[in-house]
């Protein structure tokens, strides 16, 4: 009986100091909630995280790590040049993350599309690919909320203003 009792009382023990790394459900392809005029989509796998989102025209892919309910990932935008998330509340179909940089809450949604492994021997079909199925979905998403986008401009085209000359004496009265 005395033995049943210390291996009961040492399988507790050792069930209870094992780590509980929730990191692992990031894992996913994932929509961010929160800015209603923004559709963004994040992919994250054991070493990759690729941001969609409608504000921008590229995709980012960036390294990441998953290590004690953290996300880590490279991100040349900011200083320091690595981003930290950790979970702060998860379900099946929600993560709620904190931003530590920034001391911001984000929310994620699970979502069902997955969006295709990057195909290294075809990157650049596989990217034009990539951005124009999730153009559709933010799309779809934009009308489903009837959302109206305004269509931007590409400067390209735009004519370069002309500088004219003006004599400030003339002018004068």
């Amino acid at each position: 009986m005395k033995k049943i009792a210390i291996i009961l009382i040492l399988l507790i023990f050792i069930t209870n100091c094992t780590k509980n790394d929730k990191s692992k459900l990031l894992i996913g392809t994932w929509k961010i909630i929160g800015n209603k005029e923004n559709y963004s989509e994040v992919k994250i796998d054991e070493k990759k995280v690729m941001i969609l989102s409608s504000d921008e025209i590229d995709l980012r892919i960036e390294n990441s790590r998953l290590e004690n309910d953290y996300i880590f990932f490279e991100n040349e935008n900011f200083e320091p040049k690595i981003d930290s998330f950790k979970i702060i509340c998860y379900s099946n179909d929600k993560i709620i993350l904190r931003r530590e940089f920034l001391n911001q809450l984000i929310e994620f949604n699970r979502i069902e599309n997955n969006i295709k492994e990057i195909d290294s021997t075809d990157f650049k079909n596989w990217k034009e690919k990539t951005i124009s199925d999730f153009k559709k979905r933010a799309n779809s998403y934009f009308k489903s909320n009837n959302i109206k986008i305004s269509e931007t401009i590409d400067l390209g085209e735009v004519n370069p203003i002309e500088e004219i000359e003006i004599d400030l004496d003339s002018l004068k009265q």
